[in-house]
């Protein structure tokens, strides 16, 4: 069976979903669960079903038990679901101490806890619920923090298979699987709380309990829900405990859950207030928190109404209480310690569906915002997180605060101080040690460079190790590390130096003899004696390796020994023996090469002249007359009987030297593994390309005799070609003599058929005598000559036939010419019998007036051609008079149409009469009319009367169209038609504008009665019945920001907010509506500051009357005063009591 889980991966502390597979067929204790699966500390709470295995096991799975011992079902898959881990626990102060926080008990961090957290990896988030205990929160978190089995539901279809023992890493993250848990599963989950539990008073969380999920996005690490222990619960042991959880938890927590039951209630801010307060005491550098961001969610549980939201939150339970001010207090610090803050509810757990959505749409939340926690910008991994909550405590336990500036602080220093000596390990590792080996050759000053580059190289690890630290320790540390790089490096270097200088004249000498023996003995030095031809490349890889080149022995010595040596004679002493030893070696070498040489191409001549001599005896048997190309075909290039020759070639330079295959060298791989055989001692390199050149020579050879046989073949058939082309000349002149008279119009297709049977006959002519003249001469003719012959023929044949096509088209030409000169000359008749007219005439009795004109012209043609004779006969001819015919009706029509033209011109002339006489009428009516845009609205009346203006310039259009006696009816009735509209279109325009102007006006009229109303209204608190200020009020009143000033405000802006309306509606250009607003609004402030003038004087008046009370009143209080008082001088000193009274 398969059990799914997710855990930390032990590697890169990232959370994966992970498979093992345990034998099925047993009963399965928790215990032995947790042994099989190897995640201590985490503890097995329960296994859901992913899947059916089916058939027999399917129809039991009700018969499971929900609860352990666990019995697996062979084929099952399961998801592990985990108990919570315990964070902090309290335990008793040891004798003769006394804890910082006046209790008797101090927290501790569980081991479970730190052996959980030190296998996470950086980030961590950490989402606190804290609250009044048994109202839930152990519950909520349950159902917050259940595993993802839908990503493991989609895993287990995907991964079947295994054995027992076997753990597979799947990965983590995934989303979007269509994968659903099996029937009963969604319930089982529901009775599995990761978090303890109860339905009695009894508390269930002592301390502070967590579960871990991964983070919705890879790469984001992990996020902690915390269950804290509750407040307000008299069955607790200790209540002082939450105080110090909470001061805990608020200095790393990145988002804090404030729980109620049924509502808010005010105890849960008092609560959290008095912890915002100790964490005031918070003491270190800076006094920051670990997270720089913390979050606060009220969240109420099974709540009991239904408009519980931010804005409830905000403007209600956070609001200050007007005479309230401890209530204040508390809210403000909540206000300024959660600048971010929410409220969220869950229903009751008896609404399945609701309950379910909101649990999940507050996982998501929590989820999305977390933030990690971070020191210094840097976001702190499992182990660090570890050392931060161990000292916490202890400072809690010790003092009863917190420092995490202080705790940040130092962990920051040891995550430097780390990462310095790694970087410095990884130097010394990197480039010390290889550097050290390298120095024992003297190269000091070049190895230089590369230890600064170590240098470097180490200063950037440290840089990436501590990328995201922004503390001021950070360079400090990084100055430290480069200074002890830099300061370890010369005294040693030095040292090694000095002792170098002792040997330097044994290593020269051991070198040159040492590179002469190299020499000799190198693969690209032939090895003497020769048994190969030494290739030019050979020899000069030889001089290169023997020369001063970069990769010659003596360059190798002064980059080798001889830049280790300080003395200059041990040096230039070891070079020049070195070049004298390398010269005669090389001398030696060269003579062997040039006798072998001279001898192998002696070898490769005669067998080449055998080769040609056996391919010439073959090519005498050819005839000397003409042959196909398939009996030479055998003789040429590539075929058999040149590849015979080069065979017999290669044969016999195999006899002179062992062959090991037949044939030239094909690449260079070959040519370097004939080289270095020892079991092909005579064929080399040099020999390769000797036998290549002379082959490619012979073969050069055999291909020019081959092309003169082939020529001579050429010139019989040329020959042959010669007697064809007479015989194709004379049958020419037969087809030319034999073609169709050219004295009348033929048609196309009879001079077609003609050729054709004539082509035919010639062509047979053509065979019969080539099949003769190869009887007489008694040798055969190439068929291809005789093809091309016939094709010649038919060439001839067609140009002759081609010239005699365009012939007959010049005849037919010259007879369109004639009948078209018969058609011009009928239609300049038919012009001098045109009619001319001299005005506008309609288009029906142009047309009749035409009509005799048109039947003289055909009548002129049709004579023309009879008496010309013009040979037109057959379809050509009939064609050719349908197409003249079609001509002259095209040319008469176009007379016709100029006609009309001359007709329409007359008529648009006309029109031009009449509309310059509606122009005038036109503007002698613009004139009458009131200039446009109006700067008021017209009455009724003032339009009634446009209207009658119009009316008489109607009338007087009439009387000119009638005195300018138009031939065109036409003319009159568009200048009346013109004239309409303009007097139609200017009334429509004038009385719309005039009708929006009068509403305009009507609007403003009431606006400005509205504000004045509203500002009396304003007034009317402050005055009597009879409108008068019933007693004197401040002279601020009259003010801007005064009583009287804001109400003659409000008045203005309520006109100018009807003024932006009508303004808006405006036309474009037209500023009436501006100037209307603005009359309005001068006329309002007149009428505003009429009325608070006289309010004024009345306030004046009435402060006249309060200062002559007051002076009156002071008068008789002086009086008074003065009946009390002694008369002066005093007669007698006035004892104290006296003048006390």
């Amino acid at each position: 069976a398969s059990l799914w889980f997710w855990a930390p991966r032990s590697s890169c502390g990232a959370f994966r979903a992970r498979r093992v597979m345990v034998p099925s067929g047993r009963a399965w204790r928790p215990k032995a669960i947790d042994a099989e699966l190897g995640v201590a500390p985490l503890e097995v709470l329960d296994l859901v079903p992913l899947n059916s295995p089916g058939g027999a096991a399917a129809e039991r799975k009700e018969e499971v038990p929900p609860r352990p011992p666990f019995c697996l079902v062979n084929g099952s898959h399961h998801a592990v679901v985990f108990k919570s881990v315990p964070l902090v626990r309290f335990e008793p102060v040891p004798a003769g101490t006394v804890a910082g926080c006046g209790s008797a008990q101090r927290p501790v961090i569980c081991p479970e806890a730190v052996q959980f957290l030190q296998g996470l990896s950086a980030p961590i988030r950490v989402v606190a619920f804290v609250g009044p205990g048994r109202c839930g929160k152990s519950s909520t978190l349950s159902r917050l923090a259940e595993d993802d089995f839908q990503v493991l539901a989609s895993m287990s279809e995907r991964c079947a298979g295994g054995r027992g023992g076997e753990v597979l890493e799947v990965g983590g993250g995934e989303k979007g699987m269509n994968s659903q848990l099996v029937k009963g599963a969604d319930r089982q989950v529901q009775e599995c709380n990761k978090f303890p539990v109860s339905h009695d008073a009894e508390p269930m969380t002592a301390g502070v309990d967590f579960a871990a999920l991964p983070h919705p996005t890879p790469g984001e690490g992990t996020v902690l829900f915390l269950d804290c222990e509750g407040s307000d619960n008299p069955c607790t042991d200790n209540t002082a405990n939450y105080r110090a959880i909470t001061t805990l938890v608020l200095s790393l927590a990145c988002q804090v859950v404030v729980c109620a039951f049924g509502s808010c209630q005010e105890s849960n801010l008092e609560d959290l207030s008095a912890t915002l307060a100790a964490r005031e005491l918070i003491r270190g550098e800076g006094a920051e928190r670990c997270t720089q961001d913390t979050k606060l969610c009220m969240l109420v549980i099974a709540c009991r109404f239904r408009a519980l939201n931010d804005a409830y939150f905000e403007s209600q339970v956070l609001a200050d209480k007007e005479g309230q001010p401890s209530r204040n207090e508390t809210r403000d610090l909540i206000r300024k310690a959660f600048p971010h803050r929410c409220l969220r509810t869950l229903p009751h757990t008896s609404e399945e569906e609701e309950y379910k959505e909101a649990v999940q749409r507050l996982r998501q939340e929590f989820l999305d915002g977390s933030v990690p926690i971070r020191a210094d910008g840097m976001p702190l991994n499992g182990v660090q997180l570890c050392d931060v909550l161990q000292t916490l405590a202890d400072q809690i336990a010790r003092l009863g605060l917190v420092e995490p500036a202080g705790v940040m602080t130092r962990m920051v220093q040891r995550h430097l101080q780390q990462a310095a000596e790694a970087a410095e390990r990884a130097f010394d590792d990197r480039c010390m040690a290889p550097l050290r080996d390298e120095l024992g050759a003297g190269f000091v000053e070049r190895l230089e460079p590369r230890l600064r580059a170590g240098i470097a190289e180490a200063l950037a690890e440290f840089d990436a190790a501590t990328s995201k630290v922004a503390s001021e320790a950070r360079p400090r540390t990084r100055a430290q590390l480069e200074q002890a790089l830099s300061a370890s490096l010369v005294g040693e270097l030095r040292t090694q130096n000095e002792e170098l200088r002792s040997a330097e004249e044994a290593l020269v000498e051991k070198s040159v003899q040492d590179l002469l023996v190299a020499f000799a003995t190198d693969p690209a030095v032939p090895r003497q004696p020769l048994r190969q031809v030494p290739g030019a490349e050979a020899l000069r890889a030889a001089e290169q390796l023997s020369g001063d080149g970069d990769e010659g022995l003596v360059a190798l010595h002064g980059r080798g020994v001889g830049a280790s040596i300080r003395c200059a004679r041990v040096a230039a002493a070891g070079l020049m023996q070195l070049k004298a030893g390398l010269h005669h070696a090389m001398g030696r070498l060269r003579s062997e090469a040039d006798a072998l040489r001279e001898k192998r191409t002696a070898e490769v001549e005669e067998a080449a002249a055998a080769a040609q001599r056996s391919y010439e005896d073959a090519l005498r048997r050819v005839p000397d007359h003409y042959v196909a190309e398939h009996v030479l075909d055998p003789f040429g290039p590539g075929r058999t009987h040149q590849a015979e020759a080069l065979a017999a070639f290669d044969a016999q330079v195999g006899q002179f030297w062992p062959l090991p295959r037949t044939g030239p060298p094909e690449d260079a791989e070959e040519v370097a593994s004939a080289e270095t055989d020892d079991t092909n001692p005579c064929w080399g390199p040099w020999e390769r390309a000797a036998v290549a050149s002379r082959r490619a020579q012979l073969q050069e050879r055999l291909e020019v005799l081959f092309h003169r046989v082939q020529s001579r073949n050429t010139r019989v058939r040329t020959e042959a070609g010669q007697r064809c082309d007479a015989l194709v000349a004379q049958l020419s002149e037969d087809f030319a003599s034999s073609l169709p008279v050219g004295e009348r119009c033929w048609e196309d297709q009879e001079l077609t058929q003609w050729e054709k049977d004539k082509s035919a006959e010639l062509e047979a002519a053509f065979c019969q005598a080539v099949d003769a003249a190869q009887q007489n001469e008694g040798l055969p003719y190439c068929a291809e000559v005789v093809e091309e012959a016939k094709k010649a023929l038919r060439l001839r044949c067609w140009d002759m036939w081609q010239e005699r096509l365009r012939a007959n088209s010049c005849l037919q030409e010259g007879t369109e010419a004639a009948v078209e000169a018969m058609r011009a000359a009928a239609v300049e008749a038919c012009k001098e019998k045109m009619p001319e007219i001299a005005g506008y005439v309609d288009p029906g009795t142009l047309a009749t007036m035409f009509e005799p004109v048109r039947s003289a012209a055909f009548t002129h043609f049709e004579t023309s051609m009879a008496a010309q004779d013009l040979s037109v006969h057959g379809a050509w001819g009939t064609n050719l008079t349908e197409r003249a015919t079609g001509a002259m009706a095209m040319a008469l029509h176009r007379m016709l149409n100029d006609l009309q033209e001359q007709a329409e011109i007359f008529k648009q002339e006309e029109l031009k009469r009449a509309s310059e006489l509606a122009h005038r009428r036109i503007e002698v009516f613009d004139e009458q009319l009131p200039g446009q845009p109006l700067t008021r609205g017209l009455e009724e009346e003032e339009l009634e009367i446009l209207r009658k203006v119009g009316g008489k310039s109607r009338e007087a259009l009439a009387a000119d169209v009638a005195a300018a006696c138009f031939l065109c009816k036409e003319a009159g009735e568009a200048a009346m038609a013109q004239l309409n509209f303009r007097i139609e279109a200017a009334l429509r325009s004038i009385g719309a504008e005039s009708l929006r102007k009068r509403q305009i006006s009507q609007q403003m009229d009431e606006a400005r009665a509205s504000a004045v109303a509203k500002f009396e209204e304003a007034l009317w608190y402050y005055l009597d019945a009879s409108g008068r200020l019933p007693s004197f009020m401040e002279e601020s009143a009259w003010d801007a920001e005064g009583d009287f000033g804001t109400a003659r405000a409000a008045a203005k802006a309520q006109l100018e907010a009807v003024s932006a309306e009508v303004k808006a509606q405006a036309v474009p250009g037209d500023r009436w509506e501006t100037r209307l607003c603005e009359r309005e609004a001068e006329a309002l402030e007149t009428v505003l500051k009429e009325r608070l003038e006289g309010l004024w004087k009345q306030n004046v008046a009435l402060k006249d009357k309060e200062d002559q009370r007051a002076a009156a009143a002071l008068e008789r209080v002086k009086v008074e005063l003065g009946t009390i008082l002694p008369k002066t001088p005093l007669r007698r000193g006035l004892v104290p009591s006296s003048v006390g009274e």
